[in-house]
């Protein structure tokens, strides 16, 4: 655990992947009161290698994670954009030991085209080569998450299922630490869906802001009809689990 006395990040972005947390990040960075680290992804609290089965690192690990970022007395809000540390297994305690005090941003995607958007990912790096239906069956078969490796790469469907990694969050963290954002409304409300962000990390609201899709990666194809059936089949009462979870409608996710 860092000393009182040190310096400490105040806030992340912690989800989804493929969630629209580039270009929320990247509209943060246009602001005058936030430091945001010198990369996307520092990919600390998910580092198996730094922390040991409580939690705890070492201080120079800390040291190494607080020369990402450069602040001075201007910066309101100090933070960091790695959508893994919603999903990844024991980040929510190692964050809360860094810092209970700290406020955490989730964008959350339809997980329908979230999975077909991982998926799409991984094919244009190189790292999947099934057809998406065969990658969909061996995950849900199991053999997608054998190691660590695969879990990363490869948990297309387990990665939206959203309420069991916002109920790990809120077991280490108050709600109202947390918001809980959908990704669609970043553009459709930008404005007032900033403006929450913005009183939520206790910085000035911008009259004018530009918002740009970032990584946003080609797809050779759409989703087919049949793919979009397979997907609501797996997500229909993981979304309905949602809605009450959340108090929001999401019907627009379970339409083509």
């Amino acid at each position: 655990m860092p000393s009182k006395n040190t310096f400490r990040v105040t806030f992340l972005i912690a989800g989804t992947q493929k969630g629209g947390t580039t270009s929320l990040d990247h509209l943060l960075r246009q602001h005058p009161e936030v430091c945001m680290a010198r990369q996307k992804e520092v990919h600390f609290f998910d580092n198996e290698t730094l922390f040991d089965s409580n939690g705890e690192c070492e201080a120079d690990a800390y040291s190494q994670y607080h020369s990402f970022f450069q602040h001075d007395e201007r910066h309101k809000a100090v933070g960091e954009s790695t959508p893994i540390y919603m999903y990844w297994p024991n980040t929510q305690k190692r964050i809360y030991q860094y810092n209970k005090d700290i406020k955490i941003i989730i964008l959350l995607r339809n997980p329908i085209t979230r999975a077909f958007s991982h998926w799409n990912m991984e094919c244009l790096r190189k790292k999947e080569h099934r057809t998406f239906t065969h990658a969909i069956h061996a995950e849900l078969q199991g053999k997608n998450i054998g190691d660590h490796t695969m879990l990363r790469h490869f948990s297309y469907c387990d990665r939206g299922f959203y309420s069991k990694q916002i109920d790990r969050l809120w077991s280490f963290f108050p709600r109202q630490q947390i918001l809980i954002l959908k990704s669609e409304w970043l553009w459709t409300s930008s404005q007032e869906t900033f403006q929450k962000i913005c009183e939520f990390l206790d910085i000035s609201p911008i009259a004018k802001l530009t918002l740009t899709r970032q990584h946003s990666l080609p797809y050779e194809r759409g989703m087919t009809k049949r793919e979009q059936f397979l997907l609501k089949k797996i997500f229909q009462s993981e979304i309905r689990t949602l809605e009450q979870k959340l108090g929001w409608d999401c019907a627009d996710w379970l339409t083509d």
